[in-house]
């Protein structure tokens, strides 16, 4: 697989990872505040319907664990899209391990470090930009955090 196709392939978890991460800051600084219900997330979390079609318990908790659970197998494969790139990049200049170097800081940075700081300082509107696409994908990792969402929701 060429390279520039697999640091555009990575993009796609780092975006999952971004609004991860600004969903899961601004409902923590929310519930800071008070205590909160998932209301706040807005009509455009569809996920929320899902989850507790699925699993009963409490709701917030479990949300979290749900989140936490999908930004880790986020990051596990942008991880391995990592690595695939550095094998492939035997035959490449240092110019393109260099901007992939780049690209891996600048992932720290907009995946993690961005998003806190947005979620901190304006939650109620990071969660509602956040949401749409946290639904998605959360409803696309839901095979695999949904076993343990059960194992939760039981204890």
């Amino acid at each position: 697989m060429p390279t520039g196709s697999l640091l555009a392939l990575a993009l796609l978890p780092l975006t999952g990872i971004f609004f991860l991460t600004t969903l899961l800051g601004g409902l923590r600084a929310l519930r800071k505040r008070e205590p909160i219900s998932l209301k706040v997330t807005g009509p455009l979390f569809f996920y929320r319907r899902i989850q507790s079609t699925l699993v009963r318990g409490r709701e917030v908790d479990l949300l979290l664990l749900a989140i936490a659970c999908a930004q880790n197998v986020l990051r596990l494969s942008y991880g391995y899209l990592a690595a695939l790139f550095l094998m492939n990049s035997q035959r490449t200049s240092p110019a393109e391990i260099a901007i992939f170097a780049m690209f891996v800081l600048f992932s720290l940075v907009l995946g993690d470090i961005v998003p806190r700081l947005w979620s901190i300082r304006y939650p109620d509107i990071a969660l509602k930009v956040a949401s749409p696409v946290s639904s998605l994908v959360l409803s696309i990792l839901l095979p695999i955090t949904l076993p343990f969402l059960w194992v939760s929701g039981r204890w």
